[in-house]
C-alpha cells in the first residue's frame, strides 16, 4: 500500500537539511558587510577596527575587503552591531551628509567631554554614543 502525501501547508516550505547553516553563514556576511560599510562611514582604519573588535589588524583588513566574517553571536559581533547602530543613528541626523558625519565625529563634544570618534573604542564609550545619539534622533534634533 502506499503511503499517501499530505499536501503543503499554505505559506509553509520544507527546507533542506543544510539550511540552518546558510541561514547562519548569510547572517554573517550581512553582519560583515554592514560592520565594514560602518566602520568606513565612522572613519575607522584597519587598525582603529581591529582593537575596538578585539581582532588582529590582518583580520580587519580582511573584513574591509569582505573575505572575513564574523560570527552573529560572537563578542566581536555584539560589538559590530553597535558600531552599526551608532553609524545609523549618526547618518540619520547629518541627513546622510559624510562631512558632518566625519566632524561630528572627530569634534570635541561638550556633552562626552572627548571625541566620539574616541568614545567608539571602549565599551562604555559605545554605550554613551548610543544612548545619545538615541535620545537626539527621539528629540527630533
Amino acid at each position: 500500500m502506499a503511503k499517501k502525501r499530505r499536501p503543503p501547508v499554505t505559506g509553509q516550505r520544507r527546507l533542506p537539511a543544510d539550511s540552518t547553516w546558510q541561514t547562519e553563514k548569510r547572517k554573517e556576511e550581512t553582519l560583515s558587510k554592514a560592520t565594514s560599510r560602518a566602520a568606513r562611514g565612522l572613519g575607522l582604519t584597519a587598525s582603529m577596527l581591529a582593537k575596538v573588535l578585539g581582532l588582529d589588524e590582518d583580520s580587519a583588513l580582511l573584513l574591509f575587503e569582505g573575505e572575513f566574517s564574523l560570527k552573529v553571536q560572537s563578542h566581536e559581533g555584539l560589538i559590530a552591531r553597535e558600531l552599526i547602530r551608532i553609524f545609523v543613528g549618526l547618518d540619520v541626523l547629518v541627513g546622510h551628509d559624510e562631512s558632518l558625519r566625519l566632524s561630528w565625529l572627530t569634534s570635541f563634544n561638550k556633552a562626552f567631554d572627548d571625541h566620539p570618534l574616541t568614545l567608539i573604542q571602549t565599551s562604555d564609550g559605545r554605550s554613551r554614543l548610543i544612548e545619545y545619539l538615541d535620545l537626539m534622533r527621539q528629540l527630533g534634533t
